[in-house]
């Protein structure tokens, strides 16, 4: 619409992806003051106001559903204007260079009689979705010559690959998949194509008019074979949407063979255009272990020194390194005084303990780390090696090192869910009282704990942590092992069967170990509503995977009606047998964090802080 008071010609060059450039649909064109023109497609000697624009059978075969194609509007007062000098094919010659003599410009006269001219442009995306394929029990479907597909008995639907774009604008969400996990360095949408010029990955699976979704769960998983094998610290989890709290959830794990097990299909979301229905859109995500910098041996003692950084992190205050040699670890004892020692527990490392000693403050400022001479850790092997050889192990460093009996040294253990089964079983039943002051325990499963499958244990953790939980991190390590711990039992997890342990009933045995122990306890149910409740809707949907179990009554039951931090009973963390009659063991209260946040979150920091002051 031409709302100038004067007449203009008009042009318009069609740029492809190909680098076809074209003015077939605008050559030129008067347009007269309030006139209109329209960009036309000659068909059969008549002129069309629609224009044919597609995404070609090439690009799809390589698995390209969006190309851009731009427009190019000239408008101009000379009616010489002509773009006919731009036109050229596609990639099959090469560009033309067109020379044009231009006079030195100088200082233009104020000449009325110049044509005046400009122009715009505009860029259209072009949409071709993959075309669907029926998935039907019994039978694998393979995607792009690529990606195979195998539905357990009952699931029956159609199935296409999409770009993650196209899914997400469907949603209709604020939910923003880019901040999840929270270190971004080494998260990234998983992509089963490479995508092509401007389209897009595909890294989403959709599957539509779905009959029999209940009989997906983790025993009778969705399985996805990717074109690619993983890498050793590589691991892929699929992804679901869930509309009700507007957050993702884990819907399985991948193998290191790169099959990825989906054991719970998510709620139907809008289709956008592809239907009128609904559709079950799973994403993909990868994580790379190897960038978050993991290793360490089993069973190490180390000093955490926060004086040399690991590479690239020499800007980070909480970044430290690990001092592993034994001869200097043994230096740093002996000029030491005050010396705080933290263990980690049945899934994780120490990486995440440490740092909580700067972020932890007192009303001066000060933080804990400056009450200690040094920082220790110890990690170990923690599913398979029994609770009573680990804490030999650790008795036995902490003596090579110079922390034996009447080492004269004021040593105070911080031990994470497991390691603090750990640490009592060396104090109580190893003599350990002779080499600890002082034994704080965050989340430990005293009297036992309802997960009999650290697959189950490691997939609910998960759903809590996935939405931008950067604490997640010392976790993953363990994580990665996912696709290999399915269905199989550990010995660790086993020792902690409430019911059947027969080292519990011996831990548990009512001895005074003659010093102090304070207890933090996680509890779930004592977290803001708005947070808990999204929490527990994932929460749900992650364990609901495992509902054809024979204890997935039980779990249900400790994680959504007693008092929990995911992981743990808060009556198991606190019940030691004969707990009451040592005086002095502080009194504990519960803090409004789960299993993994201890560390991270301010209610877990402030909860540590409190038993640290006790007896730093």
């Amino acid at each position: 619409m031409n709302k100038s008071k004067r007449t203009l010609y008009v042009s318009a060059l069609n740029l492809e992806d190909n680098f076809t450039i074209s003015n077939r649909f605008l050559a030129m064109q008067e347009l007269p003051e309030k006139g209109e023109v329209w960009l036309t497609e000659l068909y059969k000697n008549y002129n069309y106001r629609t224009i044919p624009l597609s995404v070609a059978d090439a690009y799809h075969s390589w698995g390209a559903t969006e190309k851009k194609e731009y427009f190019k509007i000239f408008i101009s007062t000379d009616p010489q204007l002509t773009t006919d000098f731009y036109n050229q094919k596609g990639l099959e010659l090469d560009i033309r260079k067109i020379e044009k003599d231009r006079a030195g410009r100088g200082e233009e006269p104020a000449n009325p009689n110049i044509p005046d001219w400009l122009t715009r442009e505009i860029a259209l995306t072009v949409v071709r979705p993959m075309e669907q394929q029926t998935l039907s029990a019994g039978q694998v479907v393979t995607l792009l010559d690529k990606i195979s597909i195998k539905p357990p008995a009952g699931l029956s639907a159609k199935i296409a690959l999409t770009p993650r774009g196209e899914a997400e604008r469907s949603l209709e969400t604020g939910a923003d998949f880019s901040e999840l996990w929270g270190f971004q360095e080494a998260a990234e949408p998983y992509a089963m194509t490479r995508g092509f010029n401007e389209a897009p990955p595909l890294s989403v699976l959709e599957l539509y008019d779905v009959e029999g979704a209940s009989q997906v769960d983790a025993d009778h998983p969705l399985t996805v074979s990717l074109q690619d094998q993983l890498a050793d610290r590589e691991l892929v989890i699929p992804l679901g949407y869930d509309p009700e709290s507007g957050t993702y959830y884990p819907l399985g794990m991948s193998t290191p063979d790169g099959e990825v097990r989906i054991e719970s299909l998510p709620e139907e979301t809008p289709a956008g255009t592809r239907s009128l229905g609904g559709s079950i859109k799973i994403f993909f995500h990868k994580v790379v272990l190897s960038k978050l910098g993991y290793a360490y041996n089993h069973p190490q003692l180390a000093v955490a020194d926060f004086t040399t950084k690991p590479e690239g992190e020499e800007q980070d205050e909480e970044a430290f390194s690990y001092l592993t040699e034994e001869a200097a670890v043994k230096s740093k004892v002996a000029a030491a005084d005050k010396i705080i020692l933290f263990i980690h527990g049945i899934i994780g490392d120490t990486k995440a303990m440490p740092p909580s000693l700067l972020r932890i403050k007192d009303d001066t400022g000060k933080t804990a780390l400056s009450r200690y001479d040094l920082v220790m850790t110890f990690d170990y092997e923690n599913l398979n090696t029994p609770i009573e050889q680990t804490a030999k192990d650790l008795k036995a460093r902490l003596t090579a090192v110079g922390l034996g009996t009447g080492h004269g040294k004021h040593l105070t253990i911080v031990a994470h869910s497991m390691g603090g089964l750990v640490s009592r079983w060396m104090i109580e039943k190893e003599e350990g009282n002779k080499i600890v002051n002082y034994l704080v325990q965050v989340g430990t499963p005293n009297s036992g704990s309802p997960w009999a499958d650290v697959y189950e244990l490691a997939s609910v953790l998960l759903a809590r942590a996935v939405n931008g939980a950067a604490f997640l991190k010392p976790y993953l390590l363990p994580l990665s092992l996912l696709g290999k711990l399915a269905n199989q039992l550990f010995l660790t997890l086993q020792q902690m069967d409430a019911d059947k342990s027969a080292f519990l009933k011996a831990l548990n045995d009512g001895s005074d170990p003659g010093i102090p122990y304070a207890i933090v306890a996680g509890n779930t149910q004592l977290i803001p509503v708005a947070i808990s409740e999204k929490q527990r809707l994932a929460l749900i949907r992650a364990l609901s995977r495992f509902r054809q179990r024979a204890h997935y009554n039980t779990l249900d039951k400790m994680l959504f009606k007693l008092a929990n931090d995911i992981a743990v009973s808060t009556n198991s963390i606190f019940e030691i047998p004969g707990k009451d009659k040592r005086k002095y063991v502080p009194t504990e209260l519960p803090v409004a964090c789960d299993h993994i946040s201890y560390f991270d979150d301010p209610a877990g920091l402030e909860g540590l802080g409190q038993v640290l002051a006790v007896r730093s």
